[in-house]
């Protein structure tokens, strides 16, 4: 079965046939009849539909005498018993239900410009919508044994635990993290900040300066304690600041979190470059699919069916920093448009504020005095 819909003109028409192998072992061919599907071309109403077919059938009101057609009578006298009953059709409708959102999820993540920090906050989702279904349907029950094994498999993951902190749409939200406190996450993202550095590349270092002696004096041992402690307190600091500024304006959900972090990496530096470090990884590892499917189509190509692979890899490659290219002059074509704006705006009000001082440093007329009698 198979359907045409229309466009523009809210119509369907939808054809039935029948394939099956005779006593003689030869495949045949049934067309059962064509139907026009006027409502919404819904999986119910279409359902409707080749049932209605089947039924006209067997009550012989086609109007037809062809052959074919009697033939599918013979064949369709038994195929009540296929057809989906009341019960069974309440069981696939609550099927439906139940898979839609996780079918959504996975929608989701395969998406180009998704966020690694979304993992976490997609599983509560889902654990909360499962565990309030009827635990007595085996779906559910499976759906929700599965959905928290993997939940809490990902939990462990200290990477996800530091990408959904740093970003502002997630981050100190109840009940997205099951029994792991934020506190928790907190000193995760402490001890993580103390001890990361900062690695630069291609820049020529300078020869190191010669080591001295370290002093073992109590004030050497004095000032070195209390520069161990500013570290700490000022990362405390961001922590305590960046909470406060999340709980008062949260970013919205379509939201980007690297922008965020462009308007506050001067306010919060250590936990600007934690977010540079773990917001960088997709959810999934969908682009390596659609690199495939590129592939594929460029084999079955009648051209290109005997291309080698390092001949593949150069093409895709070009193709791919080509891309990067025409990204990078976009961005720099914005980037000197907006500085331009901005230089226009500056002379604007500099030029305004030059009128206003000339015309208060002009003498003001002086009228004649008044005489009264």
């Amino acid at each position: 079965m198979d359907g045409w819909d229309g466009k523009y003109e809210n119509v369907s028409i939808y054809a039935l046939f029948v394939y099956f192998i005779d006593g003689s072992l030869n495949k045949q061919k049934i067309l059962l009849g064509i139907k026009t599907l006027k409502n919404k071309a819904s999986a119910e109403n279409v359902g409707d539909l080749i049932t209605d077919l089947l039924r006209r059938i067997r009550t012989g009101s086609f109007e037809s005498s062809c052959w074919f057609i009697i033939r599918a009578l013979r064949l369709c006298r038994n195929t009540q018993k296929f057809l989906l009953t009341d019960n069974e059709k309440a069981d696939l409708e609550s099927f439906v239900s139940v898979t839609t959102p996780f079918l959504e999820g996975i929608q989701q993540a395969e998406k180009g410009s998704t966020f690694s920090s979304e993992i976490l906050v997609q599983f509560a989702s889902l654990f909360e919508f499962i565990r309030e279904q009827n635990q007595r349907k085996n779906v559910v029950r499976t759906l929700k044994r599965e959905t928290e094994k993997r939940f809490r498999d990902y939990l462990s993951n200290d990477f996800l635990l530091l990408s959904v902190y740093v970003d502002p749409r997630f981050a100190y939200l109840s009940g997205i993290l099951l029994d792991i406190e934020w506190e928790e996450v907190e000193r995760l993202v402490e001890g993580y900040c103390d001890t990361s550095t900062i690695v630069t590349v291609n820049q020529v270092s300078e020869p190191a300066a010669k080591r001295t002696k370290a002093s073992q004096s109590l004030f050497s041992k004095f000032v070195e304690s209390k520069r161990l402690s500013t570290s700490s307190e000022s990362t405390r600091s961001e922590l305590v600041n960046y909470e406060g500024l999340v709980m008062s304006g949260r970013p919205p959900l379509d939201s980007c979190p690297l922008s965020f972090w462009r308007c506050n990496s001067v306010r919060f530096p250590k936990l600007s470059r934690l977010a540079n470090h773990v917001l960088s990884s997709p959810q999934s590892s969908a682009q390596v699919e659609r690199l495939f499917s590129r592939c594929g189509e460029l084999v079955s190509s009648s051209r290109r069916n005997r291309m080698s692979s390092q001949t593949m890899n150069d093409i895709i490659l070009n193709a791919a920093l080509g891309e990067m290219k025409r990204n990078e002059n976009r961005a720099n074509s914005a980037d000197s448009e907006s500085s331009e704006e901005s230089e226009n705006d500056d002379d604007y009000h500099q030029s305004e504020r030059m009128n206003e001082s000339n015309s208060s440093s002009r003498p003001r007329s002086i009228s004649a005095p008044t005489t009264f009698e």
